[in-house]
């Protein structure tokens, strides 16, 4: 990880490790307290194509763009580049989540807010508090909180960092992540025997969404198919996390109009008319998940 980092510095790639040994570091004060099978790093979209160029330059393999016009499309509408070298795996992302997910987290805000962390005695760029645990809320959510180290993450920083509460809620409500950071929170709490604050705690009751979202979270982390699988069952786990109407309406029309790689190598040749991979689209899902419940 501080190989790729002081790689992206000399190359002017402002980065930021996010969970892996970073969050180890932060949030449990031990690298050895908390397992981890990739290093996730945060770059400003503006620097995909350098970044992807310097680790291509150093032998990492992504086998999920073959050209320069496939990185600009997935620049788009995804999130995340996954690379692979031996038993290293290095996940870019410069969004927190996918395009069609309708959610304004800035990464420049992010970067502007950063502070200063240490693994062992090098010291590296680092979320703030407040960034850092609404991004592992939005994290565990795209991804339909999989696994039980998620929601110990949250209760982790929460035990090791100190939040501003105020500056943390007001965040979440002006981006729509009011539900999904709340029903996060209310999961560690119930789930892992977390301490909340009273202005947490008072804001449940807010939204009757929250209650809900929280116990599908905690359905999920002990085993539950429920969005797993992605498709249908996914989106419906998202859509349930955002507390706004016009939120989860950008969410549909993108998902469904939204063209991928995928869509594109689909079409074939034919994706180079215009609009054309637009018609591929929903043509492409509903063939794959039309018969799901």
């Amino acid at each position: 990880m501080l190989s790729v980092l002081d790689l992206f510095a000399a190359r002017q790639v402002l980065a930021i490790p996010f969970k892996g040994p970073a969050l180890a570091s932060f949030a449990y004060g031990d690298l050895s307290l908390r397992q981890f099978c990739d290093l996730d790093i945060l770059i400003r979209p503006r620097d995909i194509e350098k970044a992807y160029a310097l680790l291509v330059a150093r032998q990492y393999r992504c086998d999920v763009v073959r050209t320069a016009e496939e990185i600009v499309t997935l620049a788009g509408y995804a999130s995340e580049l996954v690379f692979h070298r031996g038993d290293v795996t290095i996940e870019l992302h410069w969004r927190s989540a996918p395009d069609h997910f309708s959610l304004a987290l800035d990464f420049d805000d992010l970067f502007d807010r950063r502070t200063i962390g240490w693994i062992g005695k090098r010291e590296i760029a680092a979320l703030s508090n407040e960034d850092l645990l609404l991004a592992l809320c939005v994290h565990g959510t795209k991804d339909a909180w999989q696994r039980l180290v998620w929601l110990a993450d949250i209760a982790e920083v929460m035990r090791e960092r100190t939040i501003d509460w105020k500056l943390l809620l007001g965040r979440a409500r002006g981006i729509g992540a009011n539900r999904l950071l709340l029903g996060a929170l209310l999961a560690a709490r119930d789930f892992l025997g977390c301490t909340l604050p009273p202005l947490v705690s008072d804001s449940f009751a807010s939204d009757p969404g929250v209650g809900r979202l929280a116990k599908r979270i905690q359905a999920s982390v002990c085993g539950s198919r429920e969005g797993r699988s992605g498709g249908v069952a996914e989106a419906r786990f998202h859509l349930a996390a955002r507390e706004r109407a016009a939120d989860r309406l950008r969410y549909c029309w993108r998902v469904l109009l939204t063209p991928t790689i995928e869509d594109r190598r689909f079409a074939g040749r034919a994706a180079r008319v215009p609009g054309f991979a637009h018609v591929v689209r929903p043509v492409r899902l509903l063939a794959k998940y039309g018969g799901a419940s």
